[in-house]
């Protein structure tokens, strides 16, 4: 039977959170996504674009060891590249708001 394929980042939000639940593997996240943004500021405000090619493996390196060896499971990335992309950054602002809580509680069926 084929899986329904997530349409909406409010839909995706819950499936992205059943795959973060160890908090060794958000703490990675948020160091990755951290580093792609020093990265990516850098690069932008010294002009050199190779600082903003660093991005990438800065901040997807981390995310996915958490995946792999950590959490054990599949980075939605490979499925959902830009609503993952977003997901990060917002699961790292709501950690960093002391928002995420809630979100952590839920389950998806």
């Amino acid at each position: 039977m084929k899986e329904k394929r997530i349409t909406s980042f409010a839909e995706f939000w819950p499936f992205y959170m059943s795959q973060h639940q160890d908090r060794h593997c958000r703490a990675l996240h948020y160091g990755g996504s951290l580093a792609s943004l020093g990265f990516l500021l850098g690069g932008i405000a010294s002009g050199q674009g190779l600082w903003c090619l660093a991005a990438i493996p800065a901040g997807y390196g981390p995310a996915w060891i958490g995946h792999f060896l950590v959490e054990k499971n599949r980075p939605a990335t490979f499925q959902y590249p830009l609503y993952s992309l977003l997901a990060d950054y917002v699961m790292l602002f709501r950690f960093l708001t002391g928002r995420l809580g809630p979100h952590l509680a839920r389950k998806i069926s």
